[in-house]
């Protein structure tokens, strides 16, 4: 009775509730790459340089910007890629400190769509997780803008997670997808 205890609180340790081993790190890298929507990741960006300011300015300029983070102490992820609006722009970062990640590559577009309030739109496709096995994805996301707001990117509409492939074996599966 004591081993079937342990090795399921084993395995509930390593996977998230409702969560595979695959989804969960597809789930991680993508925490990583947007770090002002998730408050809880295992990568470390609290110490990576990103030009907050321009990519909030981004939103009403649309003025594209070069953004570059390098690996420190506090920032697991390293690349250089140029930020744009209203089109697909190709990322590729490399990750350390991780088991399972070690690069994420991939094609991000933002737009604004206006409902209730504004709606930042993140949009991922022909992406890849490089570790012990590739993880092949699409991932669609929603945040509403409210600017009067202390945190204007609190409210989050969701979106979903499509697993093409793990390795060789085909996933091709739709999972929801939201940060808070």
């Amino acid at each position: 009775m004591k081993k079937l205890i342990l090795i399921t609180l084993l395995i509930l340790t390593q996977t998230p509730k409702g969560h595979s081993a695959v989804e969960n790190t597809a789930l991680e890298a993508i925490k990583a790459l947007f770090p002002t929507l998730s408050k809880s990741q295992q990568l470390k960006t609290q110490g990576c340089s990103f030009q907050k300011e321009k990519w909030g300015a981004i939103i009403l300029t649309k003025q594209s910007f070069e953004e570059s983070i390098t690996f420190n102490k506090n920032c697991d992820l390293q690349g250089k890629f140029e930020v744009q609006m209203d089109k697909f722009f190709p990322i590729n970062l490399k990750v350390q400190n991780h088991k399972q990640i070690k690069k994420i590559i991939g094609n991000l577009k933002m737009g604004i769509v206006f409902e209730e309030l504004p709606l930042l739109k993140l949009d991922m496709k022909d992406s890849i997780i490089i570790g012990e096995k590739n993880i092949t994805f699409d991932m669609n996301y929603g945040v509403y803008i409210d600017p009067l707001n202390k945190d204007p990117l609190r409210k989050h509409k969701g979106g979903s997670l499509f697993i093409k492939k793990h390795g060789t074996q085909l996933i091709n599966k739709k999972f929801p997808l939201k940060f808070n």
